[in-house]
């Protein structure tokens, strides 16, 4: 890849490589999950599944060409402060309607990987359609936990919704929504 072309990253595990813009395509490549990928040309059309609208991208893989859509491709991509070979990825996993606030109600993804094999995921609710930077800020000193992930949510749509950093709680196996309140 060029040194000046930014890389994303595969959000899911058997995302398909496609030779043209359509679910129906012919499959050229399955690819693992944080598969860097460099994004070539967005296609016109949109294609919604699980409630998420996305374009479908030309892009190069290794030696490889071919499509993937939009809502495969992760919106942040870091890495773990205390484990060079854990690495987390976070998007959208699904939109869906929800009647008792009478609106579309985003949930994210973020999930964890290793050498290119999912270790865990979790799905949270949000206030806002856009996902802003995300980052490991390490353990902070709190019993159990190896790393707190914080990620951005800005609001975008001048709704005046509430929103920040929303923090997860990391403890090397499985993820912990440090805002959720059990009981």
């Amino acid at each position: 890849f060029p040194d000046e072309a930014p890389l994303h990253y595969l959000l899911a595990d058997q995302v398909s490589l496609r030779d043209a813009p359509s679910t129906q395509a012919k499959r050229i490549a399955t690819l693992p999950i944080g598969t860097p990928i460099l994004v070539v040309e967005r296609g016109e059309a949109l294609t919604r599944i699980k409630g998420i609208d996305a374009h479908w991208y030309r892009v190069q893989v290794r030696e490889k060409e071919g499509w993937i859509w939009g809502g495969l491709i992760a919106q942040q991509a870091f890495g773990s402060t205390g484990n060079p070979s854990l690495k987390f990825v976070a998007g959208l996993a699904k939109i869906e309607m929800d009647h008792s606030l009478g609106r579309r109600v985003p949930y994210y993804q973020i999930r964890a990987f290793r050498d290119h094999q999912e270790v865990a995921r979790i799905e949270v609710a949000s206030l806002t359609f856009n996902i802003g930077p995300a980052q490991s800020l390490g353990p902070k000193g709190i019993p159990g936990v190896q790393e707190v992930l914080a990620i951005h949510m800005p609001c975008g749509e001048g709704c005046g919704c509430l929103t920040g950093d929303f923090l997860l709680f990391w403890d090397g196996s499985e993820f912990h929504n440090a805002l959720q309140v059990t009981g």
